[in-house]
C-alpha cells in the first residue's frame, strides 16, 4: 500500500468534500515534511481519484503546498484547480488539458530551469478562467554562444 503523507491524506479529504486543504496561509519558503507533496498524487486527484477516493465537483483546493516533482496533467480531463501560496519546484505541464471549472494559480512560485514556465498549449478552459494573481514566475535561461 502506498503510504501518504499527513498532508496528503488532509488532501485526499478535503477533495472528497469539496472543501480547500490548507497547510500554511503563505507560500512555503522551503521544503519540509509539514508542506510537502507529490505532483503524482495531485494528477490523481485532479483527475478525478478513483472509486474508494473520489474528488467532489469543486476539484482540487490546496493553500501553503511545496509540489515536488513535476505536474503533468497533459491531455488529461479535470475539474478545477485551485492553487494558492504554492511552490511548484519543477513547471507544471497543462499540454491540451481540459479543465471543466477554473485554473487559480494565485500567489505562487515556480522554479524552472529552462524554457518554459507554464506548458499550457491547447488549454482548455471556460472563458476568464485562469488567475496567475500574484503567481512569481522566475525562469533560468542558458546563455546563447556569441
Amino acid at each position: 500500500m502506498l503510504r501518504i503523507s499527513e498532508f496528503e491524506q488532509n488532501l485526499l479529504e478535503a477533495c472528497y468534500s469539496g472543501e480547500p486543504a490548507t497547510i500554511s496561509a503563505t507560500r512555503p519558503a522551503e521544503a519540509t515534511r509539514q508542506n510537502i507533496i507529490r505532483a503524482d498524487f495531485i494528477r490523481f486527484l485532479a483527475l478525478g481519484g478513483d472509486d474508494q477516493n473520489p474528488v467532489h465537483k469543486h476539484g482540487v483546493q490546496m493553500m501553503g503546498a511545496w509540489i515536488e516533482e513535476q505536474l503533468d496533467l497533459s491531455f488529461g480531463k479535470t475539474s478545477s484547480l485551485f492553487f494558492s501560496n504554492y511552490h511548484f519546484n519543477q513547471e507544471p505541464i497543462f499540454l491540451d488539458t481540459e479543465i471543466g471549472g477554473q485554473l487559480s494559480l494565485s500567489g505562487g512560485t515556480f522554479h524552472v530551469d529552462k524554457g518554459n514556465a507554464l506548458v499550457a498549449d491547447g488549454i482548455k478552459t471556460p472563458i476568464n478562467s485562469i488567475d496567475l494573481t500574484s503567481a512569481k514566475v522566475s525562469v533560468l535561461v542558458d546563455e546563447l554562444d556569441a
